[in-house]
């Protein structure tokens, strides 16, 4: 994400597929990197949901399954 302003939004789809027969366990994870990711982590969130639709800058439908600040 480059050129970000307060307020702006950006989203992406990630599909998670399992095809076998044992359950699926996954995670994410990702950081902030730069001289002011500390002061900077609080002010942003991620919202992910399951089975959501991207629809121009923003995710819609689907179940939120997670929605919180950034820590670092």
């Amino acid at each position: 994400m480059t050129n970000m302003v307060p307020g702006a939004t950006s989203a992406e789809v990630l599909t998670v597929q399992n095809v076998g027969s044992v359950p699926l366990k996954y995670s994410l994870t990702g950081g902030l990197t730069g001289t002011d990711a500390a002061a900077l982590a609080p002010d942003l969130t991620l919202t992910i949901r399951a089975g959501g639709t991207k629809s121009g800058t923003t995710c819609t439908g689907g179940t939120q399954i997670y929605n919180a600040a950034f820590t670092t």
